[in-house]
């Protein structure tokens, strides 16, 4: 996948920490090390009426996997939607591992959608 990437680190710092269009949050393992993140951004459900977050990217690195730090950093996810008052935070089922989101407060976008 990595020859379909378009950005790079100066883009990605641009919109995400100088314009602030989207929001990181970073997990921090026991050793010190940058265990994985989750990459968000504020949206708002017509449907629901209510302000929520869309979760667009979740990585956990390789070493760390099986863990638990997939599930801790949807915990970090849940918790910015309870201080903010956020509805639950969306997740499409196609590309998620199931023993995840079914540890942690999310509902489904059907992949057919």
């Amino acid at each position: 996948m990595l020859d379909e990437v378009l950005a790079d680190e100066k883009t990605l710092e641009h919109w995400v920490f100088d314009e602030k269009r989207a929001e990181v949050i970073f997990l921090v393992a026991d050793d010190g090390k940058e265990a994985g993140f989750a990459l968000f951004f504020h949206s708002f459900s017509t449907f629901l009426g209510r302000a929520g977050i869309y979760l667009e990217d979740l990585y956990v690195r390789h070493d760390y996997r099986g863990r638990g730090c997939g599930k801790a950093i949807m915990r970090k996810l849940a918790a910015v939607c309870d201080q903010d008052s956020l509805t639950s935070l969306p997740v499409i089922w196609s590309i998620v591992s199931s023993s995840i989101w079914s540890a942690t407060r999310v509902w489904a976008i059907s992949s057919s959608m």
